[in-house]
């Protein structure tokens, strides 16, 4: 069943994941591109790639894109209304 909190959940992820997306994209953006060049030359496996470039870039991000997604949820009224069936599903804008 679509209505009701496991709907509002998959429309906000749904809605919401390609911001996420693209939060974390600009933020690995910054990582300079000798860091890659350096990691492939010196055969860096993917993990290890993750923890020393990836990573450092994606959680200076996350808590601007947490906060903001977060927000965002918390005021969507059309939705909860369409899909929420109530005032027992409803969010601080209503």
């Amino acid at each position: 069943n679509v209505y009701g909190l496991s709907g509002i959940l998959i429309a906000h992820t749904f809605f919401n994941l390609p911001l996420a997306a693209r939060l974390m994209v600009a933020a690995l953006d910054g990582v300079p591109a000798e860091s890659w060049k350096l990691a492939g030359q010196l055969s860096l496996t993917p993990l290890t790639t993750f923890r020393l470039l990836e990573w450092p870039a994606i959680r200076t991000a996350l808590p601007g894109a947490t906060s903001l997604i977060f927000m965002l949820c918390v005021t969507s009224f059309t939705l909860v209304l369409t899909l929420g069936g109530g005032p027992g599903a409803t969010t601080l804008e209503v």
